[in-house]
C-alpha cells in the first residue's frame, strides 16, 4: 500500500525558512509526471476548486455565526481567502 500526499495549492508551501525548520511539515510537491503526465495539472486545477469552494462556504459560515452570536466577529472568510 502506498499513498501519495501534496499541497494542491503550491509546490512550494510556507517560506523557504518554514521548509528548513519544518520539513515535515512543508513538504514541496513531487510530482509523478513521467507515468502520469496528466496527474499535476488535474490535481492543481481540483486543489483551486477546493479552495475556491473554502472561501465561499466560510462567508456563508461567519454569516451565520454572527447571526447566533452577536459578539461574533467575522474573520474566517479572511483567514481562507488568505491561506496558502
Amino acid at each position: 500500500k502506498g499513498s501519495f500526499y501534496f499541497n494542491p495549492l503550491t509546490d512550494s508551501p510556507g517560506t523557504p525558512q518554514d521548509r528548513q525548520q519544518y520539513p515535515a511539515s512543508y513538504p514541496c510537491n513531487k510530482w509523478p509526471s513521467l507515468k502520469l503526465p496528466e496527474f499535476e495539472k488535474k490535481a492543481k486545477q481540483m486543489g483551486v476548486l477546493m479552495k475556491d469552494v473554502v472561501v465561499h462556504l466560510s462567508k456563508h459560515i461567519d454569516a451565520f455565526a454572527k447571526k447566533k452570536n452577536e459578539n461574533y466577529t467575522a474573520s474566517l472568510y479572511d483567514a481562507m481567502k488568505s491561506t496558502e
